[in-house]
């Protein structure tokens, strides 16, 4: 029988939530799930810790920088467009604390971690393959590799006259983002995932990188629906982690 704990923790400053079943005899991996953007740790991926750990995973969520419990402006109080301009620092941030997690707690018991990641999750995700050499499996979901294109295509409509900010930010955005870094990400398998009527994230950033790079042991699925991860997708996941 499945008794799934959430344990609550602040390690190295850092709140996170670990999802395990405290009856298994030994798990089948250590798997970090991350939140999208100006959500947290509970509302953002509670579901996919409790359902991973009941299959067998070790799993880890964070609060990521700026988010959650360590929330600082612009989270707090600022307009939109502010914290989108800051989306590049959380995701550095929040990738580099993860790593260091990996390395200062876990990494005594897996030798490798899985990393899913959820829209500016996905992100972070997508970032993390090019500054560790740790990760199995990763699965971006409903994000793209390509930060400066993900940027303009964001910046869209109501928010079109800040994309000047964008192209003046431009060279720093393309030093961390993934699509400009191809020869150096390292993972064992990646399952790119977006959906075909995303209203935040257009699909297409992800698809041509997939269609361009043709990395090994990478698969692209598009599934019909918005900015979310429905059943389908995450039964996919779960299938894809465990090899199925």
């Amino acid at each position: 029988m499945h008794k799934i704990v959430i344990e609550e923790k602040l390690v190295n400053n850092i709140p996170l939530n670990e999802y395990y079943d405290e009856n298994s005899a030994g798990y089948k991996g250590l798997v970090f799930v991350q939140h999208g953007f100006t959500s947290n740790k509970e509302r953002g991926t509670d579901f996919l810790g409790i359902k991973l750990a009941r299959k067998g995973f070790f799993v880890v969520s964070i609060d990521a920088y700026k988010h959650g419990r360590r929330m600082k402006e612009p989270f707090i109080s600022g307009k939109e467009y502010e914290k989108f301009f800051d989306i590049f620092t959380v995701v550095k941030r929040t990738a580099r604390d993860i790593e260091r997690l990996f390395k200062k707690e876990y990494a005594n018991a897996y030798s490798t971690y899985d990393m899913v990641g959820i829209s500016m999750g996905g992100m972070i995700a997508f970032y993390l393959t090019t500054i560790s050499s740790s990760i199995a499996n990763v699965v971006p979901v409903i994000s793209a590799p390509d930060f400066f294109q993900m940027s303009l295509d964001t910046f869209s409509g109501e928010l079109e006259k800040f994309q000047e900010y964008v192209y003046k930010k431009r060279r720093y955005i393309e030093r961390i983002s993934p699509a400009k870094h191809v020869d150096q990400m390292r993972f064992q398998n990646m399952f790119i995932m977006n959906t075909s009527r995303d209203e935040m994230v257009s699909y297409k950033i992800a698809e041509d990188f997939y269609k361009r790079e043709q990395l090994p042991n990478t698969k692209f699925k598009l599934y019909d629906d918005t900015h979310t991860v429905n059943r389908d997708m995450q039964e996919d996941l779960i299938d894809f982690l465990l090899g199925e």
